[in-house]
């Protein structure tokens, strides 16, 4: 069931102003007019929870479910290019790629950030080694460096 079709079984709550408005006090009802409710008698169920209700079951996962760490993200760059220089089954690979890659360039990576970045592809993690921040001449410059020194390299524009 949509949520949106859950959401229209729902009983609607009402407008702030009523309930500001509302006097706890009406609600008593004195002991003696209390009704005593049979012991078999079941309470009475209402559809839109029910409906709600098996709406979460079904689209909760199993306990058994496998569950998956959440990537974590890579730092914000708004302007710019990256250049990617691998991708790495161990993240510990993705980061001495980059510190190789900064000690084979130096002074040009001094303004980058280097980056490790997670992507799920079927049921494989890759860490991608990248760099953000650097200008399109400066990445595409540094990418013939690295290849002349068999280092794969990739600019990418961010």
């Amino acid at each position: 069931m949509a949520p949106a079709q859950i959401a229209a079984l729902a009983p609607a709550a009402p407008p702030p102003a009523q309930v500001a408005a509302h006097d706890a006090s009406q609600d008593r009802v004195p002991p003696a007019a209390t009704p005593q409710a049979a012991p078999a008698e079941q309470p009475k169920r209402e559809p839109a929870r029910d409906l709600i209700a098996e709406a979460i079951r079904a689209t909760t996962p199993p306990e058994s479910a496998p569950r998956h760490a959440a990537s974590p993200v890579p730092p914000v760059h708004y302007s710019g290019w990256i250049i990617q220089v691998g991708a790495f089954d161990v993240e510990r690979e993705a980061r001495d790629r980059l510190n190789a890659v900064q000690a084979k360039v130096g002074e040009k990576l001094k303004h980058a950030s280097p980056f490790t970045e997670a992507i799920v592809t079927g049921d494989k993690t890759l860490y991608r080694a990248r760099f953000a921040g650097i200008q399109k001449d400066q990445a595409e410059a540094i990418c013939r460096q690295l290849k002349r020194n068999d280092i794969a390299c990739m600019p990418i524009k961010n």
